[in-house]
Parts: C-alpha cells; sequence; structure tokens
C-alpha cells in the first residue's frame, strides 16, 4: 500500500527564481534524481514578486520535462512559447487571471499538452467547478503565492475531497509549505503531485533533502 502510495504521489521541484544562474542551479541539483519540474512565473498584480521570465526559462537544455505554473494576469502572451517547446507537459493557469481561461484550455489542449488550474488560498471551491470537466490538473496553493517559504495553510486540503466529489478525474497537485514537518499529514490526502520550494532549493544538500522526503511519504 506504501509502495503504491509513492507511487502516485510524485515530488516536482519547484523553482521559483529571478536569475537565470539560481535557476540552472537548482535544476542541475536535482537533475540526477528528477527530470520533472515545476517553472513558477510570476507576473501579476497579485504580489510584487516577479520572476525570470519565460524566454529565459526555456533556455536550458536537456531532456527535462518542464512544466509551468503562470501567475500571471496576461499568461496568453507566453503560452504560444510554451506550446511549441516539446519538453513543456503541462502549463496551469491561475484562476485569477484576465485573460479567457476557457479559451486558453482549449488552446494548451489543441497543442496536445495537459492544462491546468490553480487556486489562491482565497479561492473556494465553487470557484473552480465551472473548469471541472476541462482541466487536467487542480492545483492548489497550500501557502500565500508569490515567495517560497511561507506558512502552510492546512485547510486547503480539505478542497481535495470536494473536488473528487465532483467527479474530477484528473491529477490534484499542492504547491507550497511542504516540508519534513507537513508531509505526515499531506501524505494522507490522494494527491498525485507535491510542488516542493525551499525544503529542497534551501537545503544544504537538495539531493539528499529530495531523497528523504521521498523515503518521508514511504513510510
Amino acid at each position: 500500500e506504501d509502495l503504491n502510495r509513492f507511487q502516485i504521489m510524485k515530488i516536482h521541484p519547484a523553482i521559483l527564481v529571478t536569475s537565470l544562474t539560481d535557476y540552472l542551479l537548482q535544476i542541475s541539483a536535482l537533475a540526477p534524481v528528477t527530470k520533472f519540474f515545476d517553472i513558477d512565473i510570476i507576473d501579476w498584480e497579485r504580489t510584487d514578486t516577479s520572476t525570470l521570465s519565460v524566454d529565459e526559462a526555456l533556455k536550458v537544455k536537456g531532456d527535462f520535462s518542464l512544466n509551468f505554473d503562470l501567475m500571471m494576469d496576461h499568461p496568453k502572451k507566453v503560452i504560444k512559447k510554451l506550446l511549441n517547446d516539446e519538453r513543456v507537459k503541462y502549463i496551469i493557469i491561475n484562476l485569477e487571471c484576465k485573460d479567457n481561461i476557457s479559451e486558453l484550455i482549449d488552446l494548451i489542449h489543441h497543442y496536445k499538452k495537459m492544462a491546468g488550474i490553480s487556486l489562491n488560498p482565497d479561492n473556494n471551491f465553487k470557484d473552480v467547478l465551472r473548469f471541472i470537466k476541462l482541466i487536467d490538473i487542480v492545483q492548489i496553493y497550500t501557502v500565500e503565492p508569490g515567495k517560497q517559504g511561507g506558512s502552510f495553510i492546512k485547510s486547503r486540503l480539505d478542497l481535495i475531497d470536494s473536488i473528487k466529489k465532483a467527479g474530477f478525474n484528473g491529477l490534484i497537485e499542492i504547491d507550497g509549505g511542504v516540508n519534513f514537518k507537513t508531509i505526515d499529514l499531506i501524505k494522507t490526502f490522494p494527491i498525485d503531485i507535491i510542488s516542493v520550494g525551499s525544503t529542497l532549493s534551501k537545503a544544504d544538500n537538495p539531493l539528499q533533502a529530495y531523497e528523504n522526503l521521498k523515503k518521508e511519504i514511504l513510510n
């Protein structure tokens, strides 16, 4: 049972950086243990944080799966670049973006990629319900998005039950606050992907931190 759980719950390093140098360093540090990376791109009014651009993020060389979490007011302006890169497997649009979300989902699917919606801590289940039958991934922010190292909001995990009961058969991902203190609670929920930021990026030994987190999921 534990083995099956880990086969379902995958660890994706979340990369939220402002410089290309830090971006390449974080990917190279964890490339020996994973080929799946969640790239956070921030360009919105919700926070004053901004990150490296999509153009910079796509400069990395290697056989990786680059999954983009677009915390953007207007993701439409960058989506075409992502759709033309075969390494990009899925694209997540924030629920509060100012572009037409349904049109973006259709565009992503036209290019045979997976489309997702991310929910901020102040969004509720009803906010995402109208997209449930259109998307492949629901991502739940379990911290206030925009920076790493925020406090884990465990009550956000309660959304998972509502999403499942609504008939959603896609992937459920949580992003934020995943660490060695919160993983015991997290692993009791039917989550497919945990997007992990500072627990890996700020570790003295990111490889060891990844392996230790993997062991915690199995225990």
